[in-house]
């Protein structure tokens, strides 16, 4: 399973016991071994957020 995710200015990664590695990575500089799927993915998603704006962050 793959998401697409639009972090707010310094967010930090954390790491659940669920998952063996994550990474974040700005969707221009993706990694040379991304798969195809995942570079589809974040294409897809990219005009989404261009289109309605990176989330924002709201407070209880």
């Amino acid at each position: 399973m793959q998401y697409a995710a639009v972090a707010p200015a310094g967010a930090t990664e954390r790491i659940s016991a669920e998952s063996l590695e994550l990474r974040w990575f700005p969707a221009d500089a993706l990694p040379d071994r991304t798969d195809a799927a995942l570079r589809d993915l974040v294409a897809a998603a990219r005009p989404l957020v261009n289109r309605v704006g990176a989330p924002r962050r709201t407070r209880p």
